[in-house]
Protein backbone atom coordinates (compact mmCIF):
# COMPACT_ATOMS: atom_id res chain seq x y z
CA UNK A 1 0.00 0.00 0.00
CA UNK A 2 1.05 3.50 -0.86
CA UNK A 3 2.09 5.90 1.89
CA UNK A 4 -1.17 8.20 2.13
CA UNK A 5 0.81 11.17 2.97
CA UNK A 6 2.91 10.92 -0.61
CA UNK A 7 0.04 10.32 -1.75
CA UNK A 8 -1.49 13.74 -0.82
CA UNK A 9 1.72 15.07 -1.91
CA UNK A 10 1.27 13.74 -5.32
CA UNK A 11 -2.13 14.82 -6.03
CA UNK A 12 -1.12 18.53 -4.44
CA UNK A 13 1.32 18.90 -7.42
CA UNK A 14 1.93 18.94 -11.00
CA UNK A 15 5.36 17.76 -10.97
CA UNK A 16 5.54 14.80 -8.81
CA UNK A 17 4.60 11.10 -9.97
CA UNK A 18 4.15 8.17 -8.02
CA UNK A 19 7.55 5.83 -7.71
CA UNK A 20 10.63 5.54 -10.24
CA UNK A 21 12.87 3.52 -11.55
CA UNK A 22 16.24 4.01 -9.67
CA UNK A 23 17.81 0.79 -8.88
CA UNK A 24 19.08 0.49 -4.94
CA UNK A 25 16.80 3.35 -3.82
CA UNK A 26 13.08 3.01 -2.28
CA UNK A 27 11.75 5.51 -4.76
CA UNK A 28 8.03 7.02 -3.68
CA UNK A 29 7.86 10.04 -6.01
CA UNK A 30 9.78 11.61 -8.73
CA UNK A 31 10.27 15.16 -9.59
CA UNK A 32 10.13 16.19 -13.44
CA UNK A 33 10.84 20.20 -14.22
CA UNK A 34 8.50 22.07 -16.89
CA UNK A 35 10.54 21.27 -19.14
CA UNK A 36 10.12 17.03 -18.50
CA UNK A 37 13.47 16.16 -16.91
CA UNK A 38 13.65 14.48 -13.66
CA UNK A 39 15.18 16.99 -11.20
CA UNK A 40 15.15 14.53 -8.12
CA UNK A 41 13.00 11.42 -6.78
CA UNK A 42 11.78 11.14 -2.94
CA UNK A 43 12.72 8.49 -1.47
CA UNK A 44 11.82 6.56 2.28
CA UNK A 45 15.38 7.41 3.73
CA UNK A 46 16.26 10.48 1.64
CA UNK A 47 16.72 12.33 -1.92
CA UNK A 48 17.64 11.52 -5.07
CA UNK A 49 19.26 14.76 -6.88
CA UNK A 50 19.72 15.04 -10.23
CA UNK A 51 23.53 16.20 -11.69
CA UNK A 52 24.15 15.93 -14.92
CA UNK A 53 23.85 12.22 -16.00
CA UNK A 54 24.45 10.85 -12.53
CA UNK A 55 22.12 10.79 -9.43
CA UNK A 56 23.25 11.90 -5.86
CA UNK A 57 22.02 10.64 -2.56
CA UNK A 58 21.22 12.64 0.21
CA UNK A 59 19.66 10.53 3.35
CA UNK A 60 17.82 11.59 5.64
CA UNK A 61 20.77 12.21 8.22
CA UNK A 62 22.95 14.01 6.50
CA UNK A 63 20.55 16.89 6.13
CA UNK A 64 21.02 19.57 9.06
CA UNK A 65 18.33 22.34 7.64
CA UNK A 66 15.66 22.95 4.82
CA UNK A 67 14.82 26.10 3.50
CA UNK A 68 12.59 27.68 0.98
CA UNK A 69 14.60 30.47 -1.26
CA UNK A 70 13.49 33.94 0.11
CA UNK A 71 12.35 34.89 -3.36
CA UNK A 72 10.20 31.92 -4.32
CA UNK A 73 6.43 33.98 -4.74
CA UNK A 74 8.42 36.65 -6.77
CA UNK A 75 10.93 34.86 -8.88
CA UNK A 76 10.75 31.21 -11.17
CA UNK A 77 14.54 31.15 -10.50
CA UNK A 78 13.67 31.27 -6.60
CA UNK A 79 11.80 28.60 -6.58
CA UNK A 80 13.97 25.82 -5.30
CA UNK A 81 14.08 23.79 -1.89
CA UNK A 82 17.80 24.49 -0.08
CA UNK A 83 19.34 21.70 1.71
CA UNK A 84 21.96 22.56 4.58
CA UNK A 85 23.55 19.61 5.08
CA UNK A 86 25.74 18.59 8.38
CA UNK A 87 29.41 19.92 6.73
CA UNK A 88 27.76 23.16 5.69
CA UNK A 89 27.55 22.17 2.02
CA UNK A 90 24.43 23.89 0.38
CA UNK A 91 22.14 21.96 -1.96
CA UNK A 92 19.87 23.50 -4.10
CA UNK A 93 16.82 21.40 -5.19
CA UNK A 94 14.88 23.19 -8.23
CA UNK A 95 10.78 23.09 -7.88
CA UNK A 96 9.58 25.13 -10.50
CA UNK A 97 6.01 23.91 -11.50
CA UNK A 98 2.48 25.30 -10.09
CA UNK A 99 -0.76 24.65 -11.10
CA UNK A 100 -3.06 27.77 -11.47
CA UNK A 101 -0.56 29.90 -9.18
CA UNK A 102 -0.44 26.87 -6.32
CA UNK A 103 3.09 26.29 -6.61
CA UNK A 104 4.59 22.77 -6.36
CA UNK A 105 7.40 23.38 -4.12
CA UNK A 106 5.13 24.21 -0.66
CA UNK A 107 3.66 20.95 -0.66
CA UNK A 108 7.30 19.23 -1.26
CA UNK A 109 8.83 21.15 1.54
CA UNK A 110 5.66 20.12 3.69
CA UNK A 111 6.31 16.31 3.19
CA UNK A 112 10.47 16.50 3.24
CA UNK A 113 10.09 19.23 6.47
CA UNK A 114 7.86 15.86 8.02
CA UNK A 115 10.33 12.81 6.93
CA UNK A 116 13.45 14.78 8.54
CA UNK A 117 11.54 15.56 11.72
CA UNK A 118 10.40 12.00 12.09
CA UNK A 119 13.80 11.08 11.02
CA UNK A 120 15.58 12.82 13.64
CA UNK A 121 13.18 11.99 16.58
CA UNK A 122 13.13 8.53 16.11
CA UNK A 123 16.76 8.26 16.01
CA UNK A 124 16.70 9.73 19.44
CA UNK A 125 14.81 6.72 20.29
CA UNK A 126 11.83 9.53 21.15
Amino acid sequence: MPDPIIARTIAATVGLSDGGGIAGHQVLATYRSAAGDEVFALCRDGLLLRQGLDWRYIANEDVDRLKICNEVKSSAAGRRLVLVLRDGERVEVPVDRDRDGFLDIFPIHAWLRRRLHQHKVFSRGV
